[in-house]
């Protein structure tokens, strides 16, 4: 897959944000406790995942990987990584939400003239 309509400039963006909400998140649970904090971590993987995802498309979008070693749950069962595989299937699914304007629907549904 080429990544030549991807807007890069949302994409980084995108990227700057997430990770100022990780920070703002990370910055919560540091301090004391007085409460239960489950929501705030769950909040925080969710970013983190979200932001890793974002620094795969952007990472292929250079040629290059962002996950170099195979995830957690591979490693401990045990099988088989392709890093390829891995890299395309979040980058095809992310890239979606970061096509250009020029491949963007218009108002009315149509694809915009080239």
């Amino acid at each position: 897959m080429l990544f030549d309509g991807i807007d890069i400039q949302r994409l980084r963006r995108d990227v700057a944000s997430v990770s100022a909400q990780c920070l703002a998140r990370k910055r919560i649970l540091r301090c004391r406790w007085t409460r239960p904090m489950a929501d705030e971590q769950r909040a925080l993987a969710r970013l983190a995942r979200q932001a890793t995802e974002l620094c795969i498309l952007l990472a292929r979008s250079r040629g290059r990987w962002h996950v170099t070693a195979p995830p957690r749950a591979v490693r401990q069962a045990g099988g088989d990584w392709d890093r390829e595989a891995y890299h395309a299937r979040i980058a095809e699914r992310v890239a979606l939400d970061y096509a250009a304007a020029s491949e963007a629907p218009g108002p009315a549904g149509e694809m915009a003239a080239s």
